[in-house]
């Protein structure tokens, strides 16, 4: 009988000391998942993508936010109203640091001011500009002045902004906000916007533009895909096109308000 129960607790020492082996080797298994499983995750938030750095750029600068998902949302489309907003940013960023450098320290009232590669003469920069109209001859409430705008709108001011430098002309009466900006209007746009941001040169420029689908560019946008060419802003395709009606995502925005951005820097130490 003794050496049953003896048998017996053997038996159980045994079985106990199985089990903790067994529970060890399934614990290691699970951690080498895991590890592998964070690895493969940190893999994935690492990837670089062409447009992060100007992504980056135009987020830290707040030109560009995030959208309600919380994501920047790269490869969505870039409507008329969210570019509109950006160039307002980048302005509204410019009138701030030039409010800050033109602060005269104590006893320096009578020195002279400089001013550093801004442009003196903003209407005569467009007064020639196709789709000129009389919409920009007077400020008039955003409502007023589109069909498709109440008032109260998240991109009013910017769009107030962009009538009052004569960015924007509207479409049939209407803004369009939602509307994905193509090739074209965002060429104009920034040609329409470019003394405002101060990335003109004061001398005169020419280009001969020979992309492959000329015949697809509306008359209104020729000049302002020429100045996008001429100053590197927007390039034509490898296959020698300008895809003037090709839509345009978050991405692709970024990555020309980081070239506007670049020009400007230039023109604000140009002569300095």
């Amino acid at each position: 009988m003794r050496l049953l129960k003896r048998y017996v607790k053997n038996s159980c020492r045994l079985l106990s000391v199985s089990l903790v082996m067994v529970l060890c080797a399934v614990s290691f298994v699970c951690a080498a998942e895991v590890s592998e499983g964070q690895t493969a995750g940190n893999e994935v938030s690492q990837t670089v993508h062409w447009y992060d750095e100007a992504v980056n750029c135009v987020t830290e600068h707040g030109w560009m936010g995030m959208l309600e998902d919380g994501t920047f949302g790269a490869e969505k489309s870039m409507t008329r109203a969210m570019f509109v907003s950006a160039l307002y940013e980048m302005d509204q960023e410019m009138e701030t640091e030039n409010e800050d450098l033109s602060v005269v320290p104590v006893g320096e009232t009578d020195l002279p001011t400089e001013s550093c590669g801004q442009s003196q003469d903003v209407d005569t920069e467009y007064s020639d500009l196709p789709g000129y109209s009389d919409l920009q001859d007077s400020v008039k409430p955003a409502k007023d002045l589109f069909g498709d705008v109440n008032g109260d709108e998240w991109f009013v001011p910017a769009l107030e902004w962009a009538v009052e430098q004569k960015v924007i002309n509207g479409i049939n009466g209407n803004f369009c906000p939602d509307q994905t900006i193509n090739r074209e209007m965002m060429a104009v746009m920034i040609r329409r916007a470019s003394s405002a941001l101060s990335i003109s040169s004061p001398a005169d420029w020419s280009i001969s533009i020979d992309y492959t689908d000329l015949e697809e560019v509306s008359d209104w946008a020729v000049d302002g895909i020429a100045f996008c060419a001429v100053y590197e802003i927007m390039s034509g395709n490898p296959d020698g096109s300008f895809a003037p009606k090709r839509e345009l995502t978050r991405a692709e925005a970024a990555v020309i308000l980081q070239r506007i951005d670049g020009l400007r820097q230039k023109a604000d130490c140009a002569g300095c």
